[in-house]
């Protein structure tokens, strides 16, 4: 076992910090153990996010362990597992570190889990409990060493001390940054969808931006910020349907290991066909009927016909009325593919 390098707390924890707000969740994880490892030796690594209402972890992640390290236990496994690793003494919001050897005992009602580390010949834990600031998670860290290695020393216990807290944190700003990536690509004038949370498999809600909270909120009063209060639909489809929940178009993608769900109002464009948007985006562009058709390579009858079913969908009766509303769209929150041109020319409709 290498020793441990000496340790500058300031640039250690600058670099969770970094990793963090470069990467996604999974790669953090590997960046962060790999950071903590040149200070505390190890064999094998385990880290997952554990949800407060849920008595299953959210996301699993391992390093340099054998077969599926811990990952088919029962909900009563995991916790008695914290509860033996960490004997419940702390606040759930500060953060715990605690040393453990299988061996000698603490373990005998957990078989599960004791077949888990004779698999992988763990014979040493160095256990970390780190709660996300001000969210219902926390990351249950778990470094390994093999049977025959030295106890974790009294220098590395405090040392993770340190540390544990900055675990957390960073880990909530790799999940903040997954849900906010929407607003990024925004800001860098790419089309978003607006909102966008963080799930598990089950529907347990890890992150969210603050408009995903407000439309949840607002849909559905009753709920109570942990699952997702309903299913969640089939993920992306190249040419599917987004599927309407209650008034709000969901949409999800796997990232990370993870859910990523996106939310946005239903509005009026959503009344209108893939063509007939076209046609819309190009009458608010001020193109004649002529124009249009040329290069949607329709007729100009036919532009014009579909002209007059958007506005009986949209309830309107002229371009300005037309471009009116999809700068309201536009300063809301809705199609982000809506482009308004105030040019001046020939206009349709």
């Amino acid at each position: 076992m290498k020793k441990p390098a000496p340790v500058n707390h300031s640039e250690t924890i600058y670099s969770l910090y970094e990793f963090a707000a470069l990467h996604g969740p999974v790669k953090f994880r590997t960046l962060a153990a790999e950071l903590c490892e040149q200070l505390v030796p190890f064999d094998g690594a385990f880290w997952a996010l554990m949800h407060t209402e849920a008595p299953m972890p959210a996301s699993l992640w391992r390093q340099r362990v054998r077969g599926n390290f811990l990952d088919d236990l029962e909900p009563p496994d995991w916790q008695a597992l914290e509860a033996t690793l960490f004997e419940d003494s702390s606040p759930a919001d500060e953060a715990v570190v605690s040393a453990a050897n299988p061996a000698r005992g603490g373990f005998g009602q957990l078989a599960g889990v004791r077949a888990h580390l004779r698999e992988a010949d763990i014979g040493r834990i160095l256990a970390l409990r780190c709660p996300h600031p001000a969210r219902p998670v926390h990351s249950l860290i778990l470094f390994l060493r093999r049977s025959g290695q030295p106890d974790f020393s009294a220098d590395e216990i405090a040392l993770m001390r340190v540390l544990a807290p900055h675990l957390g944190s960073a880990m909530t700003l790799a999940l903040r940054a997954l849900a906010n990536i929407d607003q990024l690509l925004q800001s860098l004038g790419r089309p978003s969808r607006h909102s966008a949370g963080v799930l598990d498999d089950r529907g347990m809600l890890l992150e969210a931006d603050d408009t995903f909270r407000a439309l949840l909120r607002n849909y559905f009063p009753n709920w109570q910020g942990g699952a997702l209060p309903f299913p969640l639909p089939p993920l992306d489809e190249p040419g599917a349907e987004e599927p309407v929940i209650a008034g709000l178009h969901v949409r999800g993608r796997r990232n990370e290991g993870l859910t990523v769900v996106h939310l946005r109002e239903v509005n009026p464009m959503d009344l209108l066909s893939p063509r007939e948007r076209d046609v819309v985006h190009a009458i608010a562009s001020g193109l004649t009927l002529k124009s249009i058709g040329k290069r949607l390579d329709i007729s100009p009858s036919t532009v014009a016909n579909h002209a007059a079913r958007i506005y009986a969908k949209l309830g309107i009766h002229s371009r300005d009325k037309l471009v009116e509303m999809l700068k309201l769209l536009r300063r809301g929150k809705d199609d982000p593919a809506d482009t308004v041109s105030d040019s001046t020319g020939d206009k349709a409709g």
